[in-house]
């Protein structure tokens, strides 16, 4: 093996131990709540808008976390903000089994959203920059790897969180509990990973982002933040809205874990998928294929329309994140990556904190919870037409 096949191998597993971390952030913290959300309903009497307004707690949560990243990186570096952050981040999921009123629910569903932001945003940092001199093929091929973890994630919870939750009265305490026995050990693999993509000596990343980078970018910034408010509406109430359809728990976990099976190795695929088409096309394909997944559960009500949405919306809703990770690389110079996918993930956060509001109130308005998901493939719509207004590098325009 040559002295390229080991250093890429490196960067691969590096890639691999980063992405414990978004599976904490996304997969465990931000997606296991629809899991567990009808359980934690009957138990508290939440209504449709308050299990919305609860994801929106985590949501701005992530906003304002996504908002400190940028500056963390600048001023420590990404390594430790990022260690911190898994590591408060399972701290945080062990303590939502604890509150029995909304309030305590919802402050800790926001310090969760915050860690998550710092670990998600400096860990696609850290990935990002694993293998500086790759290719760009190379390059969406560690990012896939690292968009994967929240997808493993979401297999992880579905096998731990209801087989857990079936064993307090409650329904859903022990789910959150074993979901943070999962973080801790995803945590366990996620530091060594932060040390080896940040050797002794290495600067400190983060310049800021211009505003001609934040113009040049902003098609792109548009229609994540649509596909921020698409796809946390749909996610959070799609597990309600197979059982108000007359699923059976079991059909509800292997929903999930379907869907996340399936994103595991389609985030690879799309990485590099991503790494060879246009800063435009890439994207809209991806957001498109996320519609397109989203609709069968909606029009077939029933296990068929189901199992086609997890295995089409499972294969393709991390490709979104993998996009802009992957266009902040080819459009910016590497001191600004962690600024630009900080920046584009606080639009997307907004979107995150509107997406679940607006599909609780049009549930609750109509009596009918797949109502309010009606909204997911409208807002993905847009995602992907924002998308094709992207325009190429500038450093390739001025050389083409």
């Amino acid at each position: 093996m040559d002295d390229d096949s080991r250093a890429w191998r490196r960067s691969l597993l590096t890639a691999l131990g980063l992405s414990a971390a978004s599976a904490i952030a996304l997969g465990f913290s931000r997606f296991a709540y629809s899991l567990l959300l009808p359980a934690m309903q009957d138990d508290l009497g939440l209504s449709y808008v308050e299990a919305g307004a609860l994801n929106t707690f985590n949501a701005v949560g992530y906003l304002a976390g996504a908002f400190g990243a940028a500056w963390a990186a600048r001023r420590w570096g990404p390594g430790r903000p990022f260690a911190a952050a898994v590591a408060l981040s399972a701290l945080t999921l062990a303590a939502t089994a604890l509150p029995t009123g909304l309030d305590a629910l919802s402050a800790l569903r926001a310090l969760g959203g915050f860690f998550g932001a710092f670990a998600y945003i400096l860990g696609a940092a850290l990935a990002g920059g694993a293998a500086p001199g790759a290719s760009p093929e190379r390059r969406g091929v560690l990012v896939g790897v690292y968009s994967a973890g929240p997808a493993a994630g979401i297999v992880l919870s579905g096998l731990a969180a209801p087989a857990a939750a079936g064993l307090d009265e409650s329904g859903w305490r022990a789910g959150w509990l074993a979901l943070a026995a999962l973080a801790a050990l995803g945590t366990a693999a996620a530091l060594p990973a932060a040390r080896a993509a940040t050797p002794p000596g290495a600067p400190r990343s983060g310049g800021r982002l211009s505003r001609a980078d934040a113009l040049h970018i902003l098609p792109t910034t548009i229609a994540y933040t649509c596909f921020g408010a698409g796809y946390a509406g749909w996610t959070t109430f799609v597990i309600a809205m197979l059982k108000a359809q007359g699923g059976s728990e079991t059909l509800a976990s292997s929903f999930w874990i379907v869907m996340g099976g399936v994103g595991v190795f389609s985030s690879v695929l799309w990485g590099r998928t991503l790494g060879r088409l246009p800063s435009n096309r890439g994207p809209a394909l991806a957001y498109a294929a996320t519609l397109v997944g989203a609709m069968p559960a909606l029009i077939w009500p029933g296990p068929v329309g189901a199992y086609a949405s997890a295995v089409l919306y499972g294969g393709s809703v991390m490709a979104g994140p993998s996009s802009i990770a992957i266009i902040a690389q080819r459009h910016l110079g590497s001191g600004a990556i962690a600024a630009a996918v900080a920046a584009m993930t606080v639009c997307f956060a907004v979107g995150q904190s509107a997406g679940p509001i607006l599909s609780g109130w049009i549930s609750d308005a109509t009596g009918d919870v797949s109502a309010g998901l009606w909204s997911a493939p409208v807002l993905l719509a847009g995602a992907a037409v924002a998308s094709l207004f992207q325009k190429p590098p500038r450093q390739a325009r001025r050389h083409g």
